[in-house]
């Protein structure tokens, strides 16, 4: 019997909390971006990724820190 790998375990295993907010919220955009036209989901995805770079390398910076 083959073992079923999720999404989600994939992204429990990231030790990195900058990585997994990244990882967590791409997956989020590309799942609203399905349906867009093909303009329209890059002009979203590049936007969403404006928003939670900032973010990431927040806690990464916070990470490192501690």
């Amino acid at each position: 019997m083959s073992d079923k790998v999720s999404i989600d375990s994939i992204l429990g295993q990231i030790n990195d909390p900058a990585i997994r907010i990244m990882a967590e919220h791409s997956l989020k955009t590309a799942r609203k971006a399905l349906d867009m036209s093909d303009y329209s989901r890059k002009q979203f995805v590049v936007e969403e990724l404006h928003k939670i770079m900032p973010r990431a390398l927040k806690v990464r910076a916070d990470n490192e820190t501690s």
